[in-house]
């Protein structure tokens, strides 16, 4: 049986200062820059009740992804996300072990 991916997520909340300027490129030049380091998938989720506002779920084939090269040169290249940090603000991040799925569609 292959390896289930591992889930990645990462939860936090804007200021209005960045809000406009991070989603578009949260939505675009990021999520294209972890698909080209190696992650499986990118979802993007806005909350519709509790906090924090915003959660990023990405799949990854394995834990060492996240120790390469490639996967750091993202965060070291990305100019826009160095820019807007400050404006990132109850910020979370965890790493998952699937243990089940049930009832999943294809």
């Amino acid at each position: 049986m292959p390896e289930l991916p591992i889930i990645y997520t990462v939860r936090l909340d804007l200021t209005d200062e960045v809000r406009d300027e991070f989603e578009r490129w949260a939505a675009g030049k990021h999520i294209q820059d972890v698909l080209a380091a190696g992650f499986l998938s990118a979802s993007r989720f806005r909350s519709i009740q509790g906090d924090p506002q915003f959660l990023h779920l990405y799949q990854l084939p394995n834990v060492e992804l996240l120790g390469t090269e490639r996967y750091k040169d993202v965060a070291r290249n990305d100019n826009t996300a160095n820019r807007l940090r400050h404006g990132v603000v109850n910020q979370s991040a965890a790493l998952y072990k699937q243990e089940l799925v049930v009832n999943v569609p294809d």
